[in-house]
């Protein structure tokens, strides 16, 4: 799950993109990437993120999104 994440980011960002924390907070991603993100995320993984459900912090690093993922996906 985590290289899916990565490999996501990479894709949005550039191949050279390499952050894993503080992906919001130090503006390594801008709210339209973000967008792009759970857009992307949603088809890797099947899963539908109800944006009303999560906060910017859920996005924040890898290991967050990673966890985010997790408890959608189990519902």
């Amino acid at each position: 799950m985590r290289d899916v994440i990565k490999e996501t980011l990479k894709a949005i960002k550039g191949s050279s993109f390499e952050a894993e924390e503080d992906l919001l907070t130090a503006h390594y991603i801008s709210s339209f990437e973000l967008l792009n993100l759970i857009s992307e995320l949603e088809k890797s993984f099947n899963i539908k993120i109800e944006l009303d459900k999560v906060t910017p912090e859920d996005f924040d690093s890898i290991d967050e999104i990673e966890a985010l993922i997790t408890t959608v996906m189990h519902g």
